[in-house]
């Protein structure tokens, strides 16, 4: 089996750059989005461990974590628009860079 970094090369050479460019731009913003879901999760998990150490009857207010859920949402919403542009690309084209 050829190297990865070989494999990669020729796969640049058959598919064009626009599809290449479309398709590592969604991988990327899922990565953002795990991250930042990972982060606000943790945060909201903290919080919440930390307030019912503190005091068992805590009582959050209910928007307290309000600006973490509308990131994360916006977050994800990016990513849906990053699919929508790259199904738009590769319903144009094929892999091979055909119309």
């Amino acid at each position: 089996m050829e190297p990865f970094s070989r494999q990669a090369a020729r796969i640049n050479e058959q598919v064009d750059y626009g599809t290449l460019s479309i398709l590592s731009a969604t991988y990327s913003f899922q990565a953002v989005y795990l991250s930042v879901s990972y982060q606000m999760i943790q945060n909201i998990m903290s919080t919440t461990a930390l307030a019912t150490a503190i005091r068992k009857d805590a009582d959050l207010p209910n928007d307290l974590f309000l600006e973490n859920m509308q990131l994360v949402v916006m977050t994800e919403e990016g990513l849906l628009t990053h699919y929508e542009r790259a199904l738009e690309k590769l319903a144009k084209k094929d892999l091979m860079g055909e119309p």
